[in-house]
């Protein structure tokens, strides 16, 4: 990424997620691409190979809005939630969902320890409503038992909810429900104590995603930093509805081909072109006087869904 550029003139360097793009610098057989206009900027995005699944704003650092999460350093994607009193609750995602949609919450968690906790969907002051499952780990170790689903009719159905073996003592718990309520609110997963249960608990890898089945956690630390553990990551740029990286050629024919962030590529023929950002999440682009032959279509389709898709 040495070759981007937060200014148009060149002096900033764009390195990392969420930054302004102004000046593409030209490799071999491209141009210089810039945009005076800062409004008029895409934005330096990564996101894992496949794209995002994960809609909530942030994993990384919890909103606590009772007791302390701490994310564990060594760790990424795992945190310890302290919960001091019965009763104490910790916002750990959340997203805006329209309404009618069936979403999924799902959580890696840690049995060495026993606990007694809620996992819910909750939606309110205080989570008012939602819609609930009580997870119960009474010896070390052992299966987590899910017991007392529960919702507030009015705002959720009646939640499903499943536990996947992971590895060792770690657990996956599943927490489907569909989103009933008439307004669009934003959707929290939380950890509730119950009962006597240790003031601790060891949870990862929280996702929230649209539809009836958990995938594989991803790391959310903003819209335009989004990581999972063994993909490789797809450093791209996202044009908002206004953004543009103009360009300035000689008179004629070029060939252009360009890539999205999930591996779709483009090739085509066009004359005097004067922009290098054709799509909405774009991963590469490349501009050459001539169009390109049968051939070079076939190499270039390769390379990129083979780095892409």
């Amino acid at each position: 990424m040495t070759h981007m550029f937060q200014d148009a003139a060149g002096t900033i360097p764009a390195t990392l997620p969420g930054q302004p793009v102004g000046l593409i610098r030209r490799a071999a057989g491209t141009v210089d691409a810039s945009q005076a206009t800062a409004l008029s900027r895409p934005t330096l995005v990564r996101w894992p190979k496949g794209g995002r699944r994960n809609v909530a704003i942030n994993t990384t650092l919890s909103a606590v809005s009772s007791g302390v999460a701490t994310p564990v350093a060594e760790d990424p994607g795992w945190f310890s939630v302290s919960l001091p009193s019965h009763g104490a609750r910790v916002a750990t995602i959340s997203a805006s969902i329209t309404p009618g949609t069936t979403v999924t919450g799902s959580a890696l968690i840690d049995t060495n320890t026993p606990f007694d906790v809620n996992i819910e969907f909750s939606v309110g002051v205080f989570g008012s409503y939602r819609a609930s499952v009580r997870v119960y780990v009474p010896v070390p170790g052992q299966a987590p038992i899910i017991t007392s689903p529960s919702t507030s009719a009015a705002y959720f159905s009646m939640p499903s909810y499943r536990v996947t073996h992971v590895s060792g003592s770690i657990w996956r718990i599943e927490l489907t429900t569909t989103l009933t309520f008439t307004e669009a609110l934003s959707t929290v997963v939380q950890f509730w104590r119950q009962g006597v249960s240790p003031g601790q608990i060891l949870a990862g890898f929280l996702q929230l995603e649209i539809g009836g089945m958990a995938t594989r956690g991803q790391l959310v630390t903003s819209a335009n930093d989004v990581t999972e553990p063994g993909v490789p990551d797809v450093w791209h740029l996202f044009n908002d509805g206004g953004d543009s990286l103009p360009v300035t050629l000689p008179t004629g024919t070029y060939g252009r081909a360009f890539v999205d962030h999930l591996g779709a590529v483009t090739v085509d023929t066009v004359v005097n072109p004067v922009n290098a950002l054709m799509t909405t999440r774009q991963a590469d682009m490349i501009l050459r006087q001539g169009a390109f032959s049968a051939a070079e279509i076939a190499s270039i389709t390769a390379y990129w869904e083979a780095r892409y898709k």
